[in-house]
């Protein structure tokens, strides 16, 4: 943290150089820009940052820095954190109204080519001091503050014990004085007794708890022995009815290996009843075959049966044919015989 922070338009640089090295030979830390760049986020989170950390705020007042808009938000930013604000003017030719109304409020010290330097400088330098552990406290809690908003407002960042003390006594006496607290002091301050209220009580009811806890240790002194039996006792059961488990885990293995067994057998069975079902439905179709087959050759035989009586008819019927022919040539040959003439014997001489 620096004990100034220096708000000048880059018109005045050199004044500023000669300010700042006056400040340091006077043992005072200043926070100025030298850099002429253009703005960006991070820069200006540098300028509040330099800002919030400053005990003190020097505005140079000059046509230039009135019209910077780069300047007023620095006042702005000041002003809202109620920095002790010190404006000097550099140079004349502005309007009064265009300066910022924080600055209006405060008494202006002179720094112009034709004013004492070392006069003024040393005015400036003794309202610098004026309550300077007012100040500073001011700074100090503050950066705090905002350190604690940035982070969330994380317990850890809140004030304990002594500290806490001290910055409620500083927010007491701070009436009257300037700098004057801000919100973000009195919230900061207020959320740190909160939460060491809220310590304080968890320690006591830890103290309570402590108490409690010692009257249960004499009553667990004073049935120990039985406490311990009983604790003998127990583990025995423990023991047998682990025992017991480890019997009923072997049973239950056992009869899980059996019930595999028996499904493995029923699935065999399964299989040789579907197998058996398959050659019973092949012998029933082999033997519907051979139904068939029996029924055509009986059909065959009933008419090779036939053929063979139509055979027989047919021999019977040629025989008898036969017969009767035989018979009309042995009646045609004795007709024959019978009208032949008779035969003269020659005799031999």
């Amino acid at each position: 943290m620096a004990d100034i922070f220096i708000s000048y338009s880059r018109r005045d640089k050199e004044f500023v150089r000669t300010l700042h090295q006056a400040l340091s030979q006077s043992q005072r830390d200043t926070w100025v820009d030298w850099e002429d760049i253009p703005v960006t986020a991070e820069w200006w989170k540098e300028i509040e940052a330099g800002i919030e950390g400053a005990d003190t705020f020097i505005f140079v007042i000059s046509p230039d820095s009135v019209a910077s808009k780069i300047c007023y938000q620095e006042v702005e930013h000041a002003a809202k954190l109620n920095k002790r604000l010190f404006p000097i003017v550099r140079r004349e030719g502005f309007a009064i109204e265009r300066v910022h109304e924080a600055l209006q409020k405060h008494n202006w010290l002179f720094f112009r080519e034709e004013d004492d330097f070392d006069y003024a400088f040393e005015t400036l330098i003794k309202a610098v001091d004026t309550d300077l552990d007012h100040v500073r406290t001011h700074t100090r809690l503050l950066v705090k503050a905002i350190e604690w908003d940035d982070g969330g407002r994380n317990d850890g960042l809140l004030l304990r014990g002594g500290g806490l003390a001290a910055a409620e006594q500083w927010l007491k006496e701070s009436d009257g004085k300037a700098p004057q607290p801000t919100e973000q002091h009195k919230n900061y301050i207020t959320k740190s007794r909160q939460a060491e209220n809220a310590i304080r009580r968890t320690k006591l009811m830890v103290g309570v708890g402590a108490g409690v806890m010692g009257v249960m240790l004499a009553i667990a002194t004073t049935t120990g022995i039985r406490a311990q039996q009983q604790i003998e006792t127990t583990r025995s059961e423990i023991s047998a009815l682990r025992q017991e488990k480890a019997d009923l885990e072997t049973e239950t293995n056992r009869a899980i290996r059996n019930l595999r067994l028996a499904e493995a057998k029923q699935q065999q069975a399964v299989d040789a009843a579907n197998q058996a079902n398959q050659d019973l439905q092949a012998a029933v179709e082999r033997e519907t075959e051979a139904q068939e087959k029996a029924k055509a050759a009986q059909t065959l035989a009933a008419q090779a049966q036939q053929t063979q009586q139509q055979a027989e008819t047919a021999a019977a019927e040629a025989e008898r044919k036969q017969q009767a022919a035989e018979t009309a040539a042995a009646e045609a040959q004795q007709s024959n015989v019978q009208s032949r003439p008779p035969t003269k014997k020659r005799w031999k001489t």
